[in-house]
């Protein structure tokens, strides 16, 4: 679903087993910005999912998209962190270290980060109790102290 939106007709027209009437159809209504590309690329990711490996898979692939990307509902798979109460950069920094103190404090500019569903912009914001900690849209953390 990372895929950019403007290289979506190429992988429909290429990847896609639909008939060329349905591709066609498709490629329309995202032309005329009738249909919205996340629909669309739901739509092909499942094909695809579904071609390489089982229509199971595929299933429960989607599901867990919408439960964590659409609904923004917390996996129940998420990896715990056991740390030290202190401010958010040291924390972040801590849970991924490749993460440099610029690009945390970039990701708080930008509302990047949450604890608890609450945006954090301050970088000496202190967590001091347990909680889910996002950062981004993919990496979620269970905070316990």
């Amino acid at each position: 679903m990372s895929m950019p939106d403007e290289l979506l007709p190429k992988y429909i027209t290429l990847l896609s087993n639909k008939s060329n009437e349905k591709k066609m159809e498709i490629l329309k209504s995202l032309e005329k910005k009738a249909a919205n590309p996340r629909d669309i690329k739901m739509d092909f990711a499942l094909e695809m999912v579904e071609y390489l490996y089982s229509e199971e898979v595929a299933k429960k692939t989607k599901n867990h998209f919408i439960q964590q990307f659409v609904k923004r509902d917390i996996p129940d798979n998420i990896q715990e962190v056991g740390i030290k109460k202190g401010n958010v950069m040291d924390i972040v920094h801590t849970i991924i270290p490749e993460f440099s103190k610029g690009e945390i404090k970039r990701l708080l500019k930008q509302g990047g980060i949450k604890f608890n569903d609450d945006k954090i912009t301050d970088p000496n914001f202190e967590i001091e109790g347990s909680g889910i900690l996002r950062i981004g849209k993919k990496k979620i953390f269970k905070i316990i102290l």
